[in-house]
């Protein structure tokens, strides 16, 4: 198994940028996938024709104006429209559900600081878990041809797939859990196989 992961730009000192991945993203996918799963970093010139899937990491801010999320907006862009074309499994991780989200035309609106720790329903499962939240923005509606996996109490999308794109996406952050949720593992199996 080959992932790509498309990472998060940070401005660690003033004008300078670093591209960035959190180690506990790296250790989920070797919880789902296995310790012999190989991961890479992807820029707009990688090569995705052996890569299994894609994950769009979160940090950032999709609608943000500033130089870092300008840069990673368009990166992750080009390189999400190359995954769609070679029909790459995509997971999106908070900023990636946003992004995918948008480019379709799911509508996504402001919240005031959404930095807590809330439930999310499953309604075709018939379960709830308890999920983190580290975002300004919440997604409303979705694309027509999006099916909503899970909601929060408040009504806003937490969880969306697209069998035609391939794609898995959620709003929490899996890799922040103190201990990794089987749910979270089984979502990643069943609509990415």
């Amino acid at each position: 198994m080959k992932i790509g992961i498309i990472t998060t730009f940070r401005e660690p000192y003033k004008n300078q940028l670093e591209v960035s991945c959190d180690i506990r993203l790296i250790k989920f996918l070797y919880y789902v996938f296995g310790k012999k799963t190989e991961i890479l970093f992807l820029d707009e010139n990688s090569n995705l024709n052996s890569i299994n899937l894609i994950v769009v990491s979160g940090g950032n801010d999709i609608y943000e104006q500033s130089y870092k999320n300008k840069l990673r907006y368009n990166i992750t862009k080009k390189i999400l429209n190359k995954s769609i074309k070679l029909k790459k499994k995509i997971f999106g991780i908070c900023y990636g559900a946003q992004i995918i989200a948008k480019i379709y035309g799911s509508k996504i609106v402001k919240v005031n600081n959404k930095k807590r720790v809330h439930y999310v329903y499953f309604y075709k499962l018939k379960k709830k878990t308890k999920v983190n939240s580290f975002h300004d923005y919440e997604i409303k509606t979705l694309n027509k041809n999006f099916e909503n996996l899970a909601e929060n109490n408040e009504g806003y999308i937490e969880a969306f797939s697209s069998k035609e794109l391939n794609f898995l996406c959620v709003m929490w952050h899996p890799e922040r859990n103190k201990k990794f949720k089987k749910i979270d593992k089984f979502l990643i199996k069943k609509y990415l196989k």
